[in-house]
């Protein structure tokens, strides 16, 4: 039976999954420029869908790399 919580990672899980810190997902909350996050209570979680939408929103054309 699949848990309702399945489909999402904790702060620590997802940023190991970004490569990067659990304060550096603080950090992007704060500047409204990391993924969407859903809180419950004090508890932090991240869709796997809205990780994945977050990544391929950082990809980036050569041409806009270059201008």
């Amino acid at each position: 039976m699949a848990l309702i919580l399945d489909e999402y990672l904790t702060k620590e899980q997802a940023a190991a999954e970004l490569g990067k810190r659990p304060r550096t997902l603080d950090r992007w909350h704060v500047e409204r420029r990391g993924p969407k996050r859903t809180k419950i209570g004090r508890s932090i979680y991240f869709s796997r869908k809205k990780l994945q939408s977050f990544i391929e929103q950082q990809t980036e054309d050569v041409a806009d790399a270059c201008a």
